[in-house]
């Protein structure tokens, strides 16, 4: 305020809303005015919207905070303009289909500006607040539209009847999580009742005048009949593929360094060999 006196200029503030007004000599210390702002503002921490910083002449409509300040705080003119223009089609037509501002309910949104016309200019204002009056009493809720009575809720809760959303939504109810302690009682269940049918299949057998596999017998899918007591049987123990390869790289060597008499000693070493593998 220090800094409007000084300069010759009229401070007041709504809100976050800065406004200086001047006239005469002072017009001429606009740029020096909004210098200095910008460095109290920033002092305090603050930043200047760049974008809503106007300086309006007296030629051009001049707008505070939603009003115009030319000459009088009046209501601006389109939006009045506006405003009757939605009074006269509910009048004509009714409010279905109708909105005036962001609200849903056009007679609330009619009696809110109403209102707000009647205070800031109560000549122009009175008027049209009276206009919206009549809307609200014409096209008011039933009070059973409004608050639906006690009797009229429990007479449809016991036909079954969902109650509108205002008097009662309930959330969806989540099914109960299932009990540890059961949950874990029919598990072992399960486990005992697999348990049993398994000792109740007999075995599977192998067919007669069939040999035995010298490699083992293979494992069947289904259960197996255990093996007679003191019969006691193990798959016979392939021998390792590399064994096989260094005796016939050996025997491989030897023929190529012993000579003559290098290939008998190979062919002998292979026959001695492959002959305990083959008893084996």
């Amino acid at each position: 305020m220090g800094l409007a006196r000084t300069l010759g200029f009229v401070y007041s503030r709504y809100a976050d809303d800065l406004t200086f007004s001047c006239s005469g000599e002072a017009v001429k210390k606009i740029g020096t005015l909004l210098k200095a702002v910008h460095g109290i503002v920033e002092a305090e921490g603050f930043k200047v919207h760049p974008d809503k910083t106007r300086v309006m002449r007296r030629s051009t409509r001049q707008e505070v905070t939603g009003l115009t300040v030319n000459e009088a705080v009046t209501v601006p003119r389109d939006l009045l303009r506006r405003y009757r223009a939605v009074l006269q089609q509910v009048e004509r037509h009714g409010p279905d289909g109708k909105h005036f501002g962001p609200g849903k309910d056009v007679i609330r949104s009619l009696l809110g500006f109403g209102h707000f016309a009647m205070m800031v200019d109560p000549g122009s204002g009175t008027p049209l607040l009276q206009r919206a009056q009549r809307l609200a009493a014409q096209y008011a809720p039933t009070r059973s539209e409004r608050h639906p009575t006690r009797a009229a809720f429990r007479k449809a809760a016991a036909a079954g009847q969902t109650p509108p959303g205002r008097q009662w939504n309930p959330a969806e109810q989540l099914p109960p999580a299932p009990d540890p302690v059961l949950v874990a009682l029919a598990r072992q269940e399960e486990k005992k009742r697999a348990a049993q049918a398994r000792a109740a299949t007999p075995g599977l057998s192998r067919p007669p005048n069939v040999p035995p596999s010298p490699w083992g017998t293979p494992r069947a899918a289904g259960p197996q009949a255990a093996p007679p007591a003191g019969a006691a049987t193990a798959p016979k123990k392939r021998q390792p593929w590399y064994v096989t390869a260094m005796v016939i790289l050996l025997a491989v060597m030897l023929t190529l360094a012993l000579r003559p008499g290098g290939a008998v000693v190979a062919g002998a070493m292979l026959f001695v060999y492959f002959r305990w593998l083959w008893k084996r």
